[in-house]
């Protein structure tokens, strides 16, 4: 006994030094890291400091005016904390490459970031030829690239790598440094980093490629000379016949860069003379060549560079196909004809330049806008693929294309219409291609020039080859397709490329049209419509469908990409306070009553990755971060139209779980919300989050979960003793979840024959076909009690970016000739928490064999035969669910084993467990 208490007595005064050192470099380095250099290193980095003069602290590092002086603030066995004085800074022009798309700050007024220098190696080889790794838990280790932002990197010994934090996730990241728990990418390991100003700039790598335009302008300049775009493309030329190996190849001039102490990286400007700069050996033609192909990735014009080389090599029509044009109706006039040629790609840069800088407008052509369904569906395509916020998409009519002046304003005019155009849209449509327009012809009779036929294959869905402009992206997919192909031939006066193709038939192709950079994709691949557009579809194509959906999001992505739109997630969505909805007055006067005594003087209840700030009305609410969330508890507050509180209270029918909502419309993830809650609040108040978006949501084994509207998304606060039938059997926690998902739309009157089903251990599956859901179970205990925080996502509403309950609804209506009516989120969160409380009390009144025999009705592999670890490994066959909540599994020879959830996973396609190595 006198030996426990000693214990943990020592421990008691090992966790308050540790947490009070902790918080000292926490102080440290928000006092100092602006003012000098704060340095976290290994004890072997002042070998190689004692190499250097008093002026300079490192060799990446710039020789300061005066004397550095060194004061040891922490000295642990393997690692130090201190400062130097001065602050040292880097110059940017020894050598430093900048990150593409980096900025540096040059001057930053609200002082709450710095510059992080880290220098780094690869250690060595070992006698296997294989570098060590540290071995870091992934629970535990503190990622670099999450908490600071690249700005530069310089290749040598030791690799040094420049990055910006903010102050205080430069504390998380010295601490992580101090325990071990640091992790680089590419098995980096650090050997020192320290808080730095910087002079000079790096080596801009994108300003030199070839067909690079430049981004920067004269000081006052607006418009970029034709001779500046000629020096850097002979620039670049100059650098790739430099590249050789062993040698840097000589010197070359380009542009020196200066800039005033308070400009920003977009006001840097190209000037004349200069001093001549070294080419680095590193920078090979490959290298080259990938940065090129990001620089037109990220600027979203395919133009700059690729046109005038891609026109002497159209070598990938499919053989077979029969190669004609006809030049009727929609090839220009006798004064209008012209070819690019391969020298001109000065005009091609400078189309391609004044297309980017046209309004970010995107046209719909429709037969009827007043009907919107085509146009919704378009629309829904664009907001899929295209940067959020960066387009507005209108819907237009023929004749607002006859007469509307729109041709200088839109950057894509996108053609959804059914019916043939008249000759003098046509003409129109022309002219805006060949004033450097993009189009994308959605299976319409528009084809500029290139002949349309008919095919004999009678099915509407068609398996498609796709291959992009560069052959870098191929896709196989299944697609609505049309009866009718593109009948291509040798090219007067336009280049025309094959993208897709079925059976030998061009279904898909990239047609550039005249001098200005005009581009246009014609398609006879519906890549508008989702699985289920067509009542004819029967079940076995329709899943055929929705498995190629999000290939057919990547194709549209890749075409959108071709024709200059950019492209990607872009800026996640703003994140929105949270509402406190309380089914009645009490509950949430409750729930109030028993954090007071937490509240700070600013009613913000403390929480170690989010701070709760409750205030009365919206107006009182600060700004939302990802590490503050204002709570308005005022339930006459507008807590916006995506959640419906009225249909979710009406649809909960529990004694207790649900009641208390705290619902955010935009929020990174809604576990976050318990995390200061779950300890504080009385376990009968039954605590839900919800949200309608969530930009950081996490799944099983840290997998990253997607949030789009349309989705379920909730977390639920659960509490239970550690003697119940639960608390002796917490793996059970996620079958009980997920089966509450299925029931709460499978017991519902005419939905019973729904394919919904079980995959363990917590997926919610479309039959055996696709995922639409799954749940994530995190349990903590305390004085005898478990809280649990119960996870779940499930598509309801969103047929993007793979299938959703109504979908499979609107499929079962169709087969059936049933009317069931779509479900709404609300209603699906309400009737799935009103299923968990009935099963939760369930299982804790009368165990584990009820619900197994509720279980196994909805799960999918009674009886199945798998193989565990590889496909080579020993065939089990799957009998159940064992007492712990395991799966288990029986061998040819009678004995059976029992597979735990925790990192395993099911590849249903191959009948294979894949067992976490343990």
């Amino acid at each position: 006994m006198f030996i426990t208490i000693c214990y943990a007595y020592l421990t008691l005064v090992w966790y308050r030094r540790h947490y009070s050192q902790k918080m000292h470099i926490v102080n440290l380095v928000r006092q100092r890291a602006l003012r000098c250099s704060v340095v976290f290193r290994k004890p072997k980095a002042l070998q190689s400091r004692k190499k250097l003069n008093q002026n300079k602290y490192s060799v990446l590092c710039e020789p300061s005016k005066e004397p550095i002086r060194e004061e040891m603030e922490y000295d642990f066995p393997s690692k130090q904390l201190l400062t130097v004085t001065p602050m040292q800074a880097v110059n940017l022009n020894e050598d430093w490459t900048s990150f593409i798309g980096s900025e540096i700050p040059l001057d930053d007024p609200n002082k709450n970031h710095t510059l992080i220098l880290i220098e780094a190696h690869l250690p060595r080889k070992g006698k296997h030829g294989r570098r060590p790794s540290l071995d870091i838990p992934d629970e535990k280790s503190v990622k670099l690239s999450e908490l600071s932002v690249p700005i530069a990197w310089k290749a040598g010994q030791p690799f040094g790598l420049l990055v910006r934090s903010r102050i205080e996730d430069f504390s998380t990241i010295g601490l992580a440094f101090l325990d071990g728990l640091l992790q680089l990418d590419d098995g980096l390991q650090v050997e020192q980093m320290l808080s730095v100003g910087i002079v000079g700039n790096a080596f801009k790598l994108l300003d030199y490629l070839p067909g690079t335009r430049r981004s920067c302008t004269l000081s006052g300049s607006k418009s970029h000379s034709k001779s500046r775009s000629q020096n850097s493309i002979s620039a670049a030329k100059e650098l790739h016949r430099r590249q050789r190996p062993r040698s840097f190849g000589g010197e070359f001039s380009p542009p020196s860069y200066s800039a005033s102490p308070s400009s920003s990286p977009s006001s840097l400007s190209p000037q004349s003379g200069g001093q001549p700069r070294h080419l680095r050996k590193r920078h090979s033609p490959i290298f080259l060549k990938k940065m090129e192909e990001k620089q037109r990735s990220q600027e979203s014009s395919p133009l700059s560079s690729t046109f005038s080389s891609r026109r002497g090599s159209q070598e990938s029509v499919s053989s077979g196909i029969e190669i004609t044009i006809d030049n009727s109706l929609d090839s220009p006039g006798p004064m209008e004809t012209s070819t690019v040629a391969t020298s001109n790609k000065d005009a091609i840069n400078e189309a391609a330049e004044k297309h980017r800088q046209k309004p970010p407008n995107a046209l719909v052509l429709v037969d009827n806008p007043d009907e919107g369904s085509k146009f919704n569906k378009v629309k829904a395509l664009l907001d899929v693929c295209l940067q959020r916020n960066c387009y507005t998409t209108y819907s237009v009519d023929i004749d607002t294309v006859l007469k509307d002046p729109w041709i200088d304003n839109t950057q894509l005019l996108i053609l959804a219409t059914n019916h043939d155009l008249s000759d003098h849209a046509r003409e129109v449509i022309m002219k805006y291609l060949y004033k450097g327009g993009r189009l994308l012809s959605l299976c319409g009779s528009f084809h500029a020039g290139v002949k349309l036929q008919q095919i004999e294959d009678t099915l509407s869905v068609r398996e498609v080859r796709y291959s992009s402009l560069d052959g870098n992206v191929t896709h196989n997919l299944h697609a609505s397709c049309t009866k009718c192909s593109y009948k291509l031939s040798a090219v007067n006066n336009h280049d025309v490329r094959i993208l897709a193709s079925c059976h030998d038939n061009a279904i898909l192709v990239h047609v550039s049209i005249g001098d200005h950079g005009g581009a246009a994709i014609l398609s006879q691949v519906h890549l508008e419509d989702t699985a289920g557009d067509d009542s004819a579809v029967d079940t076995e194509t329709f899943t055929r469908l929705k498995k190629s959906n999000m290939i057919r999001h990547e194709v549209c992505r890749d075409v959108l990409t071709t024709l200059g739109m950019r492209c990607g997630a872009g800026e996640l969505p703003a994140l929105t306070p949270c509402y406190l909805l309380c089914q009645n007055e009490g509950l949430k006067q409750e729930l109030l009553a028993s954090i007071s005594y937490k509240l700070d003087a600013d009613r913000r209840l403390k929480g170690s990755k989010v701070n709760l700030i409750f205030v009365p009305a919206p107006q009182d609410a600060q700004a939302v971060t990802s590490d503050q969330l204002p709570v308005v508890t005022d339930e006459g507050a507008d807590s916006g139209e995506s959640f419906n509180k009225q249909v979710y209270m009406q649809n909960l029918k529990t004694n207790q779980l649900g009641k208390v909502v705290f619902y955010s419309e935009v929020i990174p993830t809604t576990q976050l919300i318990f995390e200061s809650l779950q300890r504080s609040v009385p376990t009968n108040l039954g605590l839900v989050a919800i949200a309608t978006a969530m930009t950081a949501g996490k799944g099983r084994g840290g997998n990253t979960w997607l949030g789009p509207p349309g989705c379920a998304m909730f977390s639920l606060l659960a509490h239970f003793t550690q003697h119940s039938q639960l608390g002796q059997r917490l793996p059970y926690l996620q079958h009980i979840a997920s089966l509450a998902v299925v029931d709460a739309v499978r017991l519902l009157p005419g939905y019973e024959k729904i394919d919904l089903r079980l995959k363990w251990p917590n997926d919610i599956y479309y039959g055996n076909e696709m995922k639409l859901g799954g749940v994530i179970v995190n349990t903590s205990y305390m004085a005898g009690q478990f809280t649990a925080v119960i996870g779940c996502g499930f598509n309801v509403n969103n047929s993007d970016p793979t299938i959703c309950i109504n979908d499979i609804i609107q499929q079962y209506n169709r087969e059936h000739g049933t009317d069931l009516a779509k479900l709404t989120v609300e209603e699906q969160i309400a009737r799935t928490i009103t299923q968990m409380e009935f099963l939760l009390d369930d299982f804790i009144l009368r165990g584990k064999d009820p619900f197994r025999e509720r279980y196994y009705q909805r799960w999918l592999h009674s009886g199945v035969r798998v193989r565990l670890e590889n496909e080579s490994g020993p065939e089990v066959c799957v009998v159940g669910l064992d007492d712990n909540g395991f799966l288990l599994v029986k061998d040819s020879s009678g004995n059976t084993q029992s597979v735990q959830p925790d990192g395993n996973s099911f590849d249903m396609t191959k009948n294979l467990i894949s067992l976490k190595t343990r």
